[in-house]
């Protein structure tokens, strides 16, 4: 890794220390007039935001689960149509 590559990264992990609030002006300060540098930080800084995974959902307790009965059956008619049988079911319904 190159010197400026190196110092750039310094400079994006010293930002992220900083509370959001302060993140700006230490920026400014830090890069004074090489606007190129700013952008470059601040471009960074926004691709990690928005690509940083979420937070994990708490897993569901055994209490939340509800188990549905299926409304339709063998024989059933649904409009003009009549079911016959099953023929396949998965994760995300019945065939």
């Amino acid at each position: 890794m190159s010197a400026p590559l190196r110092s750039e990264e310094a400079l994006l992990q010293a930002v992220l220390k900083r509370a959001k609030s302060q993140r700006n002006s230490y920026l400014k300060r830090s890069c004074g007039e090489d606007d190129a540098l700013r952008r470059r930080i601040e471009e960074r800084l926004v691709a990690r935001e928005t690509t940083e995974p979420m937070p994990a959902a708490a897993p569901p307790q055994e209490d939340d689960t509800v188990q549905l009965e299926p409304s339709e059956g063998p024989y059933q008619q649904i409009g003009r149509y009549k079911l016959l049988k099953e023929i396949g079911a998965g994760g995300f319904g019945q065939v």
